[in-house]
Parts: C-alpha cells; sequence; structure tokens
C-alpha cells in the first residue's frame, strides 16, 4: 500500500515539471525552467527533511537523521516549501526574472504538487484530520489565487496592478486558513506561529506589492 502510495509524490514532481515547463516556456527559456524545476524539488525534499529532523531536536539523535528516512520517518511541508521559495528566487535573480511575477505564474504548480503530497499523506496516515486540513488549506489558497488573476488589476485598492498578487493571496489564505484550522485540532506552538509569521508576511508583501498604504496617504 505504502509503495503505491509512493507513486502519488513520484506523480506530483512529475506533475510539476511538466506544468512548470508548459505553462511558463512562452514567457522564460525552457532551458532555465528546466534546471529551476529540478533545482526546487530538490530543495523541496532536502529542506523538508532537514526542518523536520531539527525539530526534534536531540531526542531523535539530531540534525545527522535527516537521511534515516525509514528509522526516522517525518518531513515538513513548511520547511519544504520555503526552501522552493527560495530556490525560486534565487533562479530570478539568476535568469534576471520579475520576481513576484514568476511566482504567480507558477503558482498553479507548485500548488497541485503540494496537494498530491498531502493528499498521500492523507491516505498514509489513516485519514488524519491535520492532513485532511493541510489539503484544504493548500486548495482553498489555489481556487483563491487562480479566481484573482483575471480579476485583481479591476480592484481599487490594489492601485499598482502588478503581478504577483494571486502569489500573495493565495498563501495568505493558505497560512491563515491553516491557522484557523489550528485551533480545531491538538497543534503545537510552533507551528501556529509559523502559520501566523507566514500568513502576516503574506498580508504585507501584497500591501507592498499593491502600493496600499502610498496610495492611502495620497488621500490624506
Amino acid at each position: 500500500m505504502n509503495m503505491s502510495l509512493g507513486i502519488i509524490r513520484v506523480v506530483g514532481m512529475v506533475v510539476f515539471m511538466y506544468l512548470s515547463w508548459r505553462n511558463l516556456r512562452e514567457d522564460y527559456k525552457e532551458k532555465e525552467l528546466i534546471s529551476y524545476a529540478w533545482l526546487s524539488i530538490l530543495a523541496f525534499m532536502v529542506g523538508g527533511r532537514l526542518v523536520s529532523v531539527l525539530g526534534w531536536g536531540g531526542e531523535n539523535g539530531g540534525w545527522q537523521d535527516w537521511l534515516s528516512f525509514w528509522a526516522k520517518p517525518g518531513f515538513s511541508y513548511i520547511g519544504g516549501y520555503l526552501a522552493m521559495v527560495l530556490v525560486g528566487w534565487w533562479s530570478c535573480r539568476k535568469n534576471s526574472w520579475k520576481t513576484w511575477a514568476f511566482f504567480e505564474d507558477n503558482l498553479v504548480a507548485v500548488s497541485i504538487m503540494f496537494l498530491l503530497f498531502l493528499l498521500d499523506e492523507f491516505v498514509r496516515s489513516g485519514f488524519d484530520i491535520n492532513a485532511a486540513m493541510a489539503v484544504v488549506a493548500v486548495f482553498d489558497g489555489l481556487a483563491i489565487g487562480v479566481w484573482s488573476k483575471g480579476r485583481y488589476r479591476s480592484f481599487v485598492w490594489y492601485r499598482s496592478g502588478k503581478k504577483g498578487f494571486a502569489f500573495w493571496t493565495g498563501n495568505l489564505v493558505t497560512w491563515l486558513t491553516m491557522l484557523g484550522f489550528s485551533f480545531l485540532v491538538v497543534e503545537n506552538t510552533i507551528n501556529r506561529i509559523c502559520y501566523l509569521t507566514l500568513g502576516l508576511i503574506s498580508a504585507v508583501g501584497l500591501v507592498i506589492l499593491g502600493d496600499v498604504l502610498t496610495i492611502s496617504r495620497k488621500k490624506k
């Protein structure tokens, strides 16, 4: 059963690479996109595993156990996601891509990969409620992000009209949904702090990108 479910994760990675190439190839060079996709997957796996092990602390042997997948299983999706964001930012700097526009353009590919991984996690865990809530949160963020892509330039308060709105909004919805869900189940305080912090960062990023505060000062 675990072997068959593991295929879902492989499919998730393949879908991410395919969508990154298919959706972005008209605006970005294919060779650079392929390099970004491979590096993102590697960062996701290493970052998620490393953060998970570091979160265990000395009780389980420390950071050197991060390769012991069978003896000491565990994975941090927050760590994996942040590692992917870091790779995306580095790739934008290296290839002279517009950072927030790139993140918005690749929102669907990243979100679908996470949905497939989390769906696998949900089934592997015996239909754990925490995994189910994570699936719902990521889906909500993706749905709102996709819905807003063709509309945000008409929002009066979002005066800059810059690309990146869908990325920041999708993140904001996902993290705040996770924060809200965390109070319905047993959740550790560190995770709640992470959800709140990432949600606030998303809100601030959205405000800065949209020049909302600048517009407000001009109206006074």
